[in-house]
């Protein structure tokens, strides 16, 4: 079935990892060894890769008017009007959690997106309804770049297109706060038309990353509000792939696999993330909470593991001083 990855909110990004959203940072001013100035370069081409497809997808699940909205991760209900076809124009600046922070901060540019057609076509107020899109993100419209707020990398997509599979499923429970959206889907980039985005580390030149793989990602959404007590937005993600044997404890669980060419040298990022967080509407300001979060990430480099696999979130950031990574959204 295909899947996709799509956006997490900016505020569930800082309560994952303590980093990356909402914080301008600053650039790290110790000098690394080349291993680490390596794995931080990868790390930041890794996450814009990632959340400009999270980018894309939360256009498409936004309302008609684009400023000041957001999509499923967290607030948005009312219909998209996605005509297939269109170039839809995305703006990092635009994108906004339920309370009205950026979802990617650190992230900056703008790109095209479009669809075979509408992601949910009768988004809020239809009994049941499936869609299978092909989406489209074309880089034609500048650079885009984001900067890791703690080692100062700078990874920027300059120009070329993603292309990616969505399954949606939406169910309606009978009003705009009760409902179920289930996304499914997959972005591959092939190895014999790997994705070029560059990276630089503080004061370097800009070094070409090449990336290939496959990053799958389910996320479910889900609406409860049943008067006087019950009132909240439930998320579910997890992140895997078709990446099998990473785990010898558990071989048949597929990973997410990205294979980064850097100076001649071949980086994969296997991960597999599964967690849970909630929005509490009332009374009045949502309140954010995350109940359940695992994490794992093997680092392989030219066939041989990095020392510390299989890396947390945590683990990871204490090994290469890089605070931000591959799961944006």
């Amino acid at each position: 079935m295909p899947r996709i990855a799509i956006a997490l909110s900016c505020v569930a990004w800082c309560a994952l990892m303590t980093a990356g959203c909402g914080s301008s940072g600053g650039s790290n001013s110790i000098v690394v060894d080349p291993l680490t100035a390596e794995i931080q370069r990868v790390s930041a081409a890794d996450t814009l890769l990632n959340q400009t497809v999270g980018a894309a997808n939360e256009l498409l699940l936004q309302t008609t008017t684009v400023t000041g909205t957001t999509g499923a991760s967290t607030k948005g209900l009312d219909l998209r009007a996605i005509t297939p076809g269109t170039a839809y124009l995305v703006d990092f600046a635009t994108l906004t959690d339920v309370g009205g922070n950026i979802l990617y901060p650190n992230s900056t540019g703008q790109f095209h997106v479009s669809s075979t057609g509408a992601v949910v076509s009768s988004w809020p107020l239809a009994s049941n309804q499936m869609g299978t899109s092909t989406v489209t993100i074309a880089f034609d419209a500048g650079p885009v770049r984001y900067v890791d707020p703690t080692s100062g990398v700078i990874a920027t997509i300059a120009s070329g297109t993603l292309v990616h599979d969505l399954n949606s499923n939406y169910s309606y429970a009978g009003s705009a706060d009760n409902w179920t959206l289930d996304l499914d889907g997959i972005t591959t980039i092939p190895l014999a038309t790997p994705f070029a985005i560059s990276a630089s580390s503080p004061g370097g030149v800009p070094v070409a990353v090449t990336v290939w793989g496959m990053r799958q990602v389910r996320t479910v959404v889900t609406r409860v509000s049943t008067s006087p007590t019950i009132n909240h937005r439930q998320v579910d993600i997890i992140i895997s792939g078709d990446a099998l044997g990473i785990d010898a404890a558990s071989p048949a669980q597929g990973y997410a696999h990205w294979h980064h060419t850097i100076d001649g040298h071949d980086v994969v990022l296997d991960r597999f993330a599964q967690l849970s967080w909630r929005w509490d509407f009332a009374p009045t300001v949502p309140a954010f909470s995350l109940s359940s979060f695992v994490d794992r990430m093997y680092l392989v480099r030219d066939g041989a593991a990095i020392a510390g696999s299989p890396f947390t979130l945590a683990t990871f950031a204490a090994r290469f001083r890089v605070r931000s990574t591959a799961m944006s959204q």
